[in-house]
């Protein structure tokens, strides 16, 4: 009796796991790096094309192969496609296995920052499924970062030679415009991170020489003045947003002392005015850390939602397990957090990515396998309590790549399986995140017909308030000429 009733609980648990997740697919190839995943929109709800899984592999899958870069194009319900191969030629980048970046570009297009043919980065738009074409060529060397705004607008840095590149593809272009740089000496950068608001402008941060620097860079392309954030260690995990109004923030999680052996590590995050100029900085957390897990990429996290409220997510060790916290940002380190993973394993965090309707998804690795939640805002701007969900068949190093398809709101992730030989791309799509009506892609003629790839609220009210001024002008102008005839 006992034994039927477990095996009841185990099948309905299989049951309820299926219903968050489906079964994961390995892709086939040779892959030489962690893949990545992006899906165009020009709103969180209003997905204008195909998304992309985007990995680089071996041609032929033979020792030394050329390396290629592989886009499988994702259609709705977020299932993906045959890929598609792009040769690179000889690449010491690929090579070294580094892996590409890829966000959401305009007119339902993809972004994808890779290694180019030679020692060079190459930064690549099209449609996924489609052919790419190179927008821009960046250095090879040095750190590398790719951001999108909320209509489609898209930033990609390059920090090598003393100096930080920016190409940026504007909301309305087929193409990036004209590069914009600056110097920042010759100490290694070690870390660097990109935020963008509607507007396109940029907010560069940057590691180097102890702390964190900051720049923001106009639309205009005019270069704001440089901007000491913070302390900082080499190679902390760096975050960075830059809201509609003005104010940005960045986080970062730093050994809290000399080298970055340092045995204990500091969340920080700073704030600006209304005018992009840091005035406030806090220590979240300081605790010990001697392996410097909770200071890797992806332990830490800034997000804006769909209702434009900004969360921050983050690793830390607390009654000597790590574990992942959430809260609002501008609240951390000033009311608890939110405690999302469960309190009997170590815990890190690999992706927390914004959902289509207001929600959040946190993935991350524990030593049983990765976990998942939806993270959800409630009343008093707190986080919600998480019920986490397995991730099945996820290695217990995490997941590499998620993301959530605007047009479903439905997770997906992906990750380099490193114990299969040879090692392969896997997949796996959930349902979705909420109750959440189903929609198609922005038509092709729509989306051709309105290049900016979408209308924000903020344009609409501006739009409004000139429309009102107009009429307020035109009355008072009649009533004058009203006046001077009776006169």
């Amino acid at each position: 009796m006992a034994l039927a009733a477990l095996a009841a609980d185990g099948a309905a648990a299989d049951a309820a796991l299926a219903a968050v997740w489906g079964r994961p697919a390995a892709l086939a190839g040779c892959a030489l790096s962690a893949p990545a995943l992006a899906f165009p929109s020009d709103a969180p709800s209003e997905e204008t094309g195909p998304g992309a899984l985007v990995w680089l592999d071996s041609a032929g899958c033979t020792q030394g192969g050329a390396p290629a870069l592989e886009l499988a194009p994702l259609g709705l319900g977020a299932k993906p496609g045959p890929p598609v191969a792009l040769r690179l030629g000889a690449s010491a980048l690929a090579a070294a296995g580094e892996a590409p970046q890829a966000v959401g570009a305009p007119f339902g297009e993809v972004a994808v920052l890779a290694p180019g043919p030679g020692a060079e980065r190459q930064l690549l738009l099209g449609r996924a499924g489609g052919q790419l074409r190179r927008a821009v060529e960046l250095p090879g060397g040095g750190r590398a970062a790719l951001a999108r705004a909320y209509l489609g607008d898209v930033a990609a840095a390059v920090a090598a030679d003393g100096r930080i590149r920016i190409a940026l593809v504007r909301w309305f272009r087929h193409r990036a415009g004209p590069t914009v740089a600056f110097g920042v000496g010759g100490a290694p950068v070690t870390a660097l991170a990109l935020a963008m608001d509607y507007r396109s402008e940029v907010l560069a941060v940057w590691q180097q020489a102890g702390s964190v620097f900051a720049r923001l860079v106009r639309n205009t392309g005019a270069v704001g003045p440089l901007q000491r954030v913070g302390p900082a260690a080499p190679r902390p995990a760096l975050q960075a947003m830059l809201s509609d109004n003005g104010h940005g923030m960045v986080a970062w999680a730093t050994a809290a002392g000399p080298g970055s052996a340092a045995r204990e590590t500091a969340v920080r995050v700073a704030f600006t005015d209304a005018r992009t100029r840091f005035d406030a900085l806090r220590t979240i957390a300081t605790f010990a850390d001697p392996a410097a897990y909770a200071r890797q990429d992806g332990s830490l996290s800034l997000v804006r939602l769909a209702d434009e409220n900004v969360l921050l997510a983050w690793t830390a060790r607390q009654g000597g397990r790590y574990r992942v916290l959430a809260a609002p940002a501008v609240f951390a380190g000033v009311r608890p957090p939110r405690t999302l993973s469960a309190p009997g394993a170590d815990a890190r965090l690999g992706a927390f990515v914004p959902g289509a309707a207001g929600e959040a998804l946190a993935v991350w690795d524990t030593s049983g396998g990765a976990r998942s939640c939806k993270v959800l805002t409630g009343r008093g701007d707190v986080v919600l309590p998480c019920a986490a969900r397995q991730v099945p068949g996820a290695p217990a190093a995490g997941v590499d790549a998620a993301a959530v398809e605007p047009a479903g709101d439905r997770p997906a992730l992906a990750w380099l399986d490193r114990a299969s030989a040879p090692a392969r791309v896997s997949y796996l799509a959930g349902a979705p995140l909420l109750a959440y009506p189903a929609r198609g892609y922005l038509p092709a003629a729509r989306v051709a017909a309105r290049p900016q790839g979408g209308v924000h609220w903020l344009r609409i009210t501006a739009a409004v308030a000139l429309a009102l001024l107009a009429c307020v002008a035109v009355v008072v102008l009649a009533r004058r000429r009203r006046g001077g005839r009776a006169l």
